[in-house]
């Protein structure tokens, strides 16, 4: 009878409203010991959270991505969101360090294009540098290359000798292969009013470490 007599007071609208107020009285009086009870249930907790979260996502995906769309819409989400974002990043700056590191050194060995365009920033980078002038504007990374990082790929594929390949790119000099300047920086700053040619991609080709090394600053036949 008791639990019936409960179940049918919880039922009441004017009791849940009473509840209400007397639970958030209680989290706003008691609010370390409710997020130690908090931290507590979770860690002991936590397989049976994550499942439930990535189930309730699966069956509510669509509604909750529309949601999400309208809400992205709203300026004074954005504003909230904003702030929060910032308060999180501050407060998880290793994990974020950590994330972005771990992140990096995966893509670096499983995804060329990533690769690719780290390798075109660098080498614009170098480029901008030797024609470095108070105020000067730059063209961008791509613009120097002169075509998307997909045509890249496949011009630097093009070239490959039978033993190349993209796990074999990288700084050794006897084993891997690395991508080298046909007429080298040195010769465009010093002889061409075009710098920027220097990081064009038919300047750029694929070659053995070793040789790319021995080859330096010379202009090959």
């Amino acid at each position: 009878k008791s639990l019936a007599k409960a179940k049918e007071k919880r039922k009441c609208p004017k009791w849940r409203a009473k509840k209400a107020d007397q639970d958030k009285a209680w989290r706003e009086a008691n609010k370390e010991k409710k997020a130690a009870i908090d931290a507590k249930w979770y860690s002991e907790n936590k397989e049976k959270v994550s499942k439930d979260s990535k189930d309730r996502y699966q069956k509510k995906k669509e509604k909750i991505l529309a949601n999400l769309k309208e809400k992205r819409k709203d300026p004074e989400y954005k504003k909230r969101k904003a702030i929060s974002d910032k308060k999180w990043r501050v407060k998880n700056v290793e994990h974020l360090r950590k994330y972005f590191r771990e992140r990096a050194r995966h893509l670096q060995k499983t995804d060329p294009n990533y690769v690719l365009k780290n390798q075109v920033r660098k080498n614009a980078r170098r480029v901008n540098a030797a024609a470095a002038g108070n105020g000067k504007v730059h063209p961008s990374s791509l613009a120097q290359l002169g075509c998307t990082i997909a045509e890249y790929k496949v011009h630097l594929e093009s070239l490959w000798e039978d033993w190349m390949n993209w796990d074999n790119y990288g700084p050794d000099p006897y084993t891997q292969w690395q991508i080298d300047h046909k007429i080298p920086l040195d010769w465009f700053v010093k002889n061409s009013e075009d710098i920027y040619k220097a990081g064009h991609y038919t300047n750029l080709q694929p070659m053995k470490g070793i040789d790319n090394r021995r080859k330096s600053n010379k202009i090959l036949d």
